[in-house]
């Protein structure tokens, strides 16, 4: 498992691969009807799921900045 995580981390460019393959697999197992698409609901819905979804964005990208900004923080002290 080291070797592997070693790998990815040298390689950076086969980790971002390996993850465009994963999505592109998924997406072309959704259109063919093999894998469920259970986020259907939640894409045609008019009510307050809409607005729940969009402030969980907003609220997962500040939240990895945040983290981000954390770290790199802490790193730096003596």
């Amino acid at each position: 498992m080291k070797k592997i995580i070693g790998l990815l981390k040298d390689w950076t460019s086969l980790a971002t691969g390996l993850i465009i393959g994963i999505l592109a697999l998924q997406v072309v197992l959704v259109r063919e009807g093999v894998i469920l698409y259970w986020l259907e609901g939640l894409c045609k819905s008019n009510d307050a799921n809409d607005l729940y979804l969009a402030m969980l964005g907003a609220a997962a990208s500040q939240a990895s900045s945040a983290g981000v900004v954390v770290v790199f923080g802490l790193s730096a002290q003596p």
